[in-house]
C-alpha cells in the first residue's frame, strides 16, 4: 500500500522535459544522437551540415561545421552524418559525414577548436590492383580501449586509424561489398558485415582476418556480448550476434575455429527483425518491426529460448537499454513505452509512459549513462530530453523531507501535512544537500549555498561559502552547519552578521593534536558525538571526519579509528565517550532526539548505541548491503533497515527477559525504485528513482489503528494489545499476548493470557514457579517453557539458587553431552545413565569410537553401585555393536554371541550385513532365529552346505528359487529338482527330469497334472527326439498347437491319439478333419465316427452302411435312432 505525496504539486518526471532542439537548429528530416560514454555530452547531428555538442542540461558546448558532400546524397532528409560515435573514455567524438571520405574527430578537452581530420587514403580503382579513386565510407566502430578507430567503406575495404599514435592503415579486400556494421571486443578484435553476405573476424593490432562466416541473406546490424554460462558470464566477449534477412539472428564464437553459428529463427507473426541489442547478464533483445519484443537467453542450458515475450507497440522503430536502472527504452510511431527488466520478471512501467503529438514519429531513443535522461530523436527534426531518473540527493528532518525534483530545482515536503512543497531553484545541478529546522544546505565541490526555509513558497538564500577541500557531507540544525571536509568537521553557524568574517566561529572537529582518525559525525542543537577509527565512540573532539550528522544538542562525529565522539555544540567541549572493539566507524544513524544511535563500523555490522549506559547491541543479521537505515520520529523503540528491495523493521526493547535485546519484527519486498528517507508511526517516506516521494505503510503498522492486538503486541504496546484482546477474544492474540508478557517477566499477565486461551498445563506451569524470587531461576524456568536458548537457560540456572535444576533440564531435553559434564558436580550417581544415554545418542549419529568410550565409561561407573543388569547388558550390547562398526569383527562377534540377546544378535546381523561381513551376518541371523535372512546370505555366499538345513524352514519362494538354481548350476540335480517343486516352478522340475535326471514319466506325471503349456512344449520336443509320437501329440495337443499335432498324427498314423485327446473339445472342423484323414484311408467306420461327432450323419450312415459288418450297422441304426431323421431311414 503506498500514498503519493505533494498533493497537486505532485512531479511527474517523464513528462517533463529538461531541454529540445527543432528544426531551427536540426533542419526537416532525421536526427541522428549519441550520448558520450560518461553522460556528460551529447553529440546531435540533424539534416543541416553541423554536429552540435550539448551538454547534459541541454546547453551547446560546442557546434561543428561539416563540409558539403563529395559524393550525391540518396536522402536530403535524412542526417548529415553516417554514423556519429564516443571512444570509450568519452574524450573524443568521430563524425562520418554523409557524402564525404573524411572522418571527424572532436575533442572534449579543446571545444571550439577545429576538430582533427583524418583523410582516406581509399580510392575508386577500376580493378584492385589499379589506381584508387575517393569512396565513402559506410561505417565506423572504436574498439573497446579506445585504440582504434576502423572505419569501412561501401566496396568492402577498411580503414584502421591509431588514435594513440595518429597512423592511419588501409586494408583492402576485406569485403567485396559494402560493410554495413563493425563492432570489436575486449581482446582487440574487429567483426565487420558486408552485403557480400560475409561476416570477418580481425585483429586490431595485424589487419589479418583471423575468421569469415557466410551469411544465408543480407546482414544489417552485429552486436558483441557475453554469453551466459550457467548464471555467470565469461570474462571475454567472444559472442557475437548478427541480424540477417530481417528474420535470423546468429549467434557465434569469435575464438571458435570451425564451429558454425547457432540460428535462431522466430515466429513469422512477429514480422522482420527491426533491431536487437546485448544486456544483463547474457540476455538478447529482439525487437521486431509490428512492436514485438522478444527476450532471449544465451545460457548454456537454455539458449535460443525465449524467456520473455510481448507487444506492447503497434510499430518499433528503435529501443534502448539503460544498465544504470536496468529499464528498457522502446520507441515507434508517436509513442515511447518503459519496460522495467531489472528484477526476474519484465513488466512494462505504464506510468513512465511518453507520448509525442500525433503528427510526430520517433526515429531513435537513447538514455544517458546514468540513466537520468531519456532522449528522443523524430523524423521531423526533433530532439527531445525528458528526465527518466534524479540523483540520490536528498536529506531528512524530522517528518520534512528535502529531495530532487528536477536537475535544477530542490523540494521540501512534509509526509504528513499536505502542504504545497517549499521550491529551491539552484544554478548549478548539487551534488549533495543538508536539511535542518529552518534551513536547507545544497553544494557541489568546495561550494555551499544555505536557504532558508519556511512552510511555504521557495528558499531564500543566505549564505554562500566556499571551503578550503571538497565537501562530503553537510548537516544542520537551527542555527549551526557541521560541514564534512577532507577528513574534518568544520562547525559554524549558518547565518553570518554583516561584517563578520565567514571562518571567524569556525570550530574545527578534531583539533590539532587528537591522534584519532574521526570517520563519522553527527550535531544536534548543544552536542557533538564522533566516531574513530579506533573504534572509539566519543564526545569529544577528534580528527578527520568522514561522515556527519547534526542534531538538537550534539554534534555526532564517528572515526576510522572507531571512535564515536559526542560534543556540545557552543564549545564543542567533550560530552561522552565510547570504544568499539569490532574495528573503525563508517556511519552514524542518530535517533531525531540525538540520544540513542546506530552506527556501520568497517566489517558492515549495525550496532546500535546507548549513551545512557554505553550499552552496545548487534542487531540480527539480515544479508545484503545496507542502503540506509531510518528511525521513527514517533516511536523512539522502532527502526527500518533498508537494503536493495527489503526492508527491516526492528524493534528496541530496553527491558527484557534477556536485558536489552533488538528484535527483528518484520520484513517486507520494496520496489527498487525506493529509497527510504524518513518513517513515522509506521508511515515510510520513500524517494523514488524519478524523483518524486512516496508514502509506504509498513507491513507491521498496516493495524495499528484498528483492533488487531497482534500488530500492538509485536510492537511492544502490550496494555493496549490486552484491550484489544479482550474485544476479540482472538487465540492467537492471546498466544501473542502471553508470550510477550513472558518476555517482560510479567507473570500476572501471561497468566490472565493463558487462562482466556484455555491453556491450564501453562497457567499451573506458571502458577509453579510464580513464587520464585529468584531471578535468575524464574527467568531460566520461563525460558524452558518457550523453548529459547538453552545454554542462556542454564547459566541462569547455574546462577540462581537452584543449580541442579540445569541438569535436570539437559536431561530433560536429552542434550547428555551437556547433562554429562554437569552430573560430575551436581550428580556423581547420575553419571552412569546419562553416559549410556549420550552413548546411544553418538552411535546413532555413526560416531562410534566415542560411543563405545562413553558405553564403557557407563560400565565403570556402575562399579560399586547397585546391581542394574538392564543398563549393565545396554551398555555391553552398546560395545558390542559399536566394536562391531569400528570393523573389530572377531571380538564383536565373540560378544555379541556371548551375551546371546536375540535382539543385539538381530542388530549384529544387520551391521555385518552393511559391512560386507556375510558369513558373520548369516551366523547373527541364523542364531537369531531368522532363518529366511540367513539362507538369503549363505545363498549369496554360495554356502549351500549352511543354507541346506535352513530351508525347511524357509517359506519364501523366492529364496528356494535361489537355492534351486544354485544347486542346478553347481550340478547336484536332484537336489535342484526338489528345490524348484519346493518354489512352484513346476516348469523347471519338468525341465530338470528330461534334460539331467532321465525322469521322463515323472516330467509326463507334472505336465498332465500341471497343464504347462511351456512344460508341455518341451516334453513334446522330447517326444519327437525319442520317437515317441504318440506322446509328441499329446504334449503338443497340451501345448495349444493342434495343427503340429495334428501333421505328426497324420504322417505318423497316430491319429487314433490324436482323435482320442481332442474327442471332447475339438470343432466341427477338427472332426471334419480327422474324418477326411480315415475315408482316404479306407478305414470308413472311424471316418463314420467323426462325421456322427460333427452331425454331418448322412455321410456318417453312408460309411457305416458302406462297411457293411454289424458294428457298423449298429453305429448307423443308432444313429437314425439319435436324429429321427425320415430321410436317413
Amino acid at each position: 500500500m503506498s500514498e503519493s505525496l505533494g498533493g497537486n504539486e505532485e512531479i511527474s518526471d517523464w513528462h517533463k522535459q529538461v531541454f529540445s532542439l527543432g528544426t531551427d537548429e536540426l533542419g526537416d528530416g532525421q536526427v541522428l544522437f549519441e550520448w558520450s560514454p560518461k553522460g556528460n555530452y551529447l553529440a546531435v547531428a540533424g539534416s543541416k551540415r553541423k554536429v552540435i555538442i550539448l551538454d547534459r542540461n541541454g546547453r551547446a558546448a560546442d557546434e561543428i561545421q561539416l563540409p558539403q558532400p563529395e559524393l550525391p546524397l540518396m536522402d536530403s532528409r535524412a542526417s548529415c552524418c553516417t554514423h556519429i560515435k564516443w571512444d570509450p573514455s568519452g574524450e573524443q567524438l568521430a563524425i562520418l559525414p554523409s557524402g564525404n571520405t573524411v572522418v571527424f574527430l572532436w575533442s572534449a578537452f579543446s571545444p571550439g577548436k577545429e576538430p582533427s581530420r583524418i583523410d582516406t587514403e581509399f580510392k575508386e580503382p577500376s580493378r584492385i590492383d589499379t589506381e584508387f579513386k575517393s569512396q565513402e565510407f559506410s561505417v565506423l566502430s572504436w574498439s573497446k580501449n579506445g585504440a582504434y578507430l576502423a572505419v569501412g567503406t561501401v566496396k568492402g575495404n577498411l580503414l584502421m586509424y591509431s588514435s594513440r599514435e595518429r597512423k592511419r592503415v588501409p586494408y583492402v579486400g576485406k569485403h567485396t561489398k559494402k560493410i554495413v556494421s563493425a563492432v570489436w571486443n575486449k581482446g582487440n578484435l574487429l567483426a565487420m558485415a558486408g552485403l557480400d553476405r560475409m561476416v570477418t573476424i580481425t585483429a586490431g593490432d595485424t589487419g589479418e582476418t583471423t575468421q569469415a562466416f557466410q551469411l544465408k541473406g543480407d546482414p544489417s546490424e552485429i552486436c558483441v556480448s557475453d554469453c551466459k554460462d550457467d548464471g555467470y558470464s565469461k570474462k571475454e566477449e567472444n559472442d557475437l550476434t548478427l541480424q540477417s534477412g530481417g528474420r535470423t539472428i546468429y549467434i557465434m564464437q569469435c575464438m571458435a575455429e570451425g564451429d558454425k553459428p547457432l540460428e535462431l529463427a522466430f515466429l513469422e507473426q512477429y514480422g522482420p527483425i527491426q533491431k536487437h541489442m546485448w544486456f544483463g547478464d547474457g540476455y538478447i533483445l529482439v525487437g521486431f518491426k509490428f512492436g514485438q519484443i522478444v527476450v532471449v537467453s544465451s545460457h548454456s542450458r537454455e539458449i535460443g529460448e525465449e524467456v520473455h515475450g510481448g507487444k506492447y507497440l503497434d510499430s518499433l522503430t528503435d529501443m534502448a537499454y539503460c544498465p544504470a536502472l536496468g529499464r528498457i527504452a522502446m520507441g515507434g510511431n508517436s509513442s515511447i513505452r518503459i519496460l522495467d527488466a531489472s528484477g526476474h520478471e519484465y513488466m512494462e512501467v505504464k506510468s513512465d509512459a511518453i507520448d509525442l503529438s500525433p503528427n510526430e514519429r520517433v526515429d531513435k531513443v537513447g538514455w544517458s549513462k546514468d540513466g537520468q535522461v531519456l532522449t528522443v530523436s523524430t523524423t521531423s527534426g526533433m530532439l527531445y530530453s525528458y528526465l527518466a531518473a534524479l540523483p540520490s540527493i536528498f536529506d531528512v528532518h524530522m517528518t520534512k523531507v528535502m529531495y530532487l525534483t528536477s536537475l535544477l530545482e530542490m523540494s521540501i515536503v512534509d509526509i504528513h501535512k499536505r502542504l504545497a512543497p517549499v521550491k529551491i531553484a539552484l544554478e548549478t545541478e548539487p551534488a549533495f544537500c543538508g536539511l535542518g529546522p529552518t534551513h536547507a544546505a545544497l553544494g557541489m565541490n568546495n561550494q555551499v549555498w544555505f536557504y532558508r526555509h519556511g512552510r511555504v513558497g521557495t528558499g531564500e538564500l543566505v549564505n554562500k561559502r566556499n571551503y578550503m577541500g571538497s565537501v562530503e557531507a553537510v548537516r544542520l540544525n537551527s542555527t549551526h552547519a557541521a560541514v564534512q571536509v577532507d577528513g574534518r568537521v568544520i562547525v559554524h553557524p549558518i547565518e553570518i552578521e554583516l561584517g563578520r568574517q565567514m571562518d571567524e566561529f569556525d570550530v574545527v572537529l578534531p583539533p590539532q593534536g587528537q591522534p584519532q582518525h574521526i570517520t563519522c559525525v553527527a550535531i544536534s542543537e548543544h552536542f557533538v558525538i564522533t566516531g574513530s577509527k579506533q573504534g572509539i565512540l566519543s564526545y569529544f573532539l577528534v580528527e578527520h571526519i568522514t561522515c556527519v550528522d547534526i542534531f538538537e544538542q550534539f554534534v555526532i562525529t564517528g572515526s576510522k579509528q572507531g571512535i564515536l565522539s559526542y560534543f556540545l555544540v557552543e564549545d564543542c567541549s567533550p560530552v561522552n565517550e565510547y570504544r568499539h572493539d569490532d574495528g573503525g566507524l563508517s556511519r552514524i544513524f542518530p535517533q531525531p532526539s540525538g540520544s540513542r544511535l546506530i552506527f556501520q563500523d568497517e566489517r558492515g555490522n549495525i550496532c546500535l548505541f546507548n549513551p545512557v549506559n554505553d550499552q552496545v547491541l548487534v542487531t540480527p543479521p539480515i544479508g545484503s548491503r545496507v542502503e540506509n537505515v531510518v528511525w521513527d520520529v514517533n516511536d523512539p523503540n522502532v527502526f527500518v533497515i533498508a537494503e536493495a528491495n527489503q526492508l527491516s523493521v526492528f524493534l528496541y526493547s530496553p527491558v527484557s527477559l534477556s536485558g536489552a535485546k533488538i528484535d527483528l519484527i518484520g520484513t517486507q519486498v520494496t520496489a527498487a525504485s525506493h529509497t527510504p528517507v524518513v518513517l513515522s508511526a509506521g508511515l515510510l517516506g520513500c524517494r523514488l528513482t524519478n524523483g518524486s516521494l512516496d508514502n509506504v505503510t509498513l507491513d507491521t503498522h498496516r493495524a495499528i489503528n484498528t483492533t488487531d492486538a497482534m500488530a500492538k503486541t509485536n510492537l511492544g504496546q502490550l496494555r493496549t494489545a490486552w484491550d484489544c484482546a479482550v474485544q476479540l477474544r482472538n487465540t492467537e492474540a492471546w498466544t501473542q499476548l502471553a508470550h510477550a508478557a513472558l518476555e517482560m517477566l510479567d507473570l500476572d499477565m501471561a497468566i490472565a493470557s493463558y487462562r482466556m486461551l484455555g491453556d491450564p498445563s501453562m497457567v499451573l506451569s506458571l502458577e509453579g514457579i510464580r513464587q520464585y524470587e529468584d531471578k535468575n531461576l524464574l527467568s531460566a524456568h520461563i525460558m524452558v517453557l518457550l523453548e529459547r536458548d538453552y545454554a542462556d537457560a542454564q547459566e541462569l540456572f547455574l546462577r540462581s539458587s537452584v543449580p541442579k535444576a540445569a541438569l535436570e533440564m539437559r536431561k530433560d531435553l536429552k542434550h547428555w553431552s551437556e547433562a554429562l559434564k554437569l552430573a560430575e558436580t551436581l550428580d556423581p550417581d547420575g553419571i552412569a545413565l546419562i553416559c549410556k544415554e549420550h552413548a546411544a545418542s553418538l552411535e546413532m549419529t555413526a560416531e562410534y569410537n566415542n560411543a563405545k568410550s562413553h558405553y564403557q565409561q557407563a560400565l565403570d561407573a556402575l562399579m560399586g553401585q547397585a546391581e542394574d543388569k538392564e543398563l549393565e547388558l545396554a551398555c555391553r550390547s552398546g560395545i558390542a555393536r559399536t566394536t562391531l562398526h569400528m570393523g573389530d569383527i572377531r571380538q564383536g562377534r565373540t560378544m555379541a554371541l556371548a551375551l546371546n540377546s536375540v535382539s543385539l544378535l538381530k542388530e549384529c546381523g544387520s551391521i555385518l550385513e552393511g559391512l560386507q561381513q556375510l558369513t558373520e551376518a548369516g551366523e547373527m541371523y541364523e542364531k537369531a532365529g531368522m532363518y529366511e535372512r540367513a539362507a538369503s546370505i549363505y545363498i549369496q555366499t554360495k554356502n549351500y552346505a549352511a543354507a541346506a538345513p535352513l530351508m525347511a524352514k524357509v517359506s519364501s519362494s523366492k529364496l528356494h528359487l535361489q537355492y534351486a538354481k544354485a544347486k542346478e548350476t553347481e550340478g547336484r540335480f536332484s537336489e535342484a529338482a526338489v528345490a524348484f517343486e519346493a518354489a512352484g516352478d513346476m516348469d523347471s522340475v519338468v525341465r530338470l527330469c528330461l534334460e539331467q535326471l532321465n525322469a521322463p514319466q515323472r516330467a509326463y506325471a507334472i505336465v498332465r497334472k500341471t497343464r504347462s503349456v511351456e512344460a508341455a512344449a518341451l516334453l513334446a520336443r522330447y517326444c519327437l527326439q525319442n520317437q515317441d509320437f504318440a506322446g509328441a501329440v499329446e504334449f503338443l495337443l497340451l501345448a495349444g498347437q493342434m495343427d503340429q499335432a495334428f501333421d505328426i498324427a497324420q504322417g505318423h498314423n497316430e491319429m487314433d491319439t490324436f482323435a482320442r485327446i481332442v474327442q471332447s473339445s475339438a470343432k466341427t472342423a477338427d472332426y471334419n478333419r480327422i474324418a477326411q484323414y480315415y475315408e482316404g484311408r479306407g478305414e470308413f467306420d472311424k471316418a463314420g465316427d467323426m462325421y456322427a461327432s460333427s452331425e454331418q450323419y448322412p455321410r456318417a450312415v453312408q460309411l457305416y452302411l458302406k462297411v457293411g459288418n454289424n458294428a457298423t450297422l449298429e453305429k448307423a441304426i443308432g444313429v437314425v435312432e439319435r436324429t429321427k431323421s425320415h430321410q436317413l431311414e
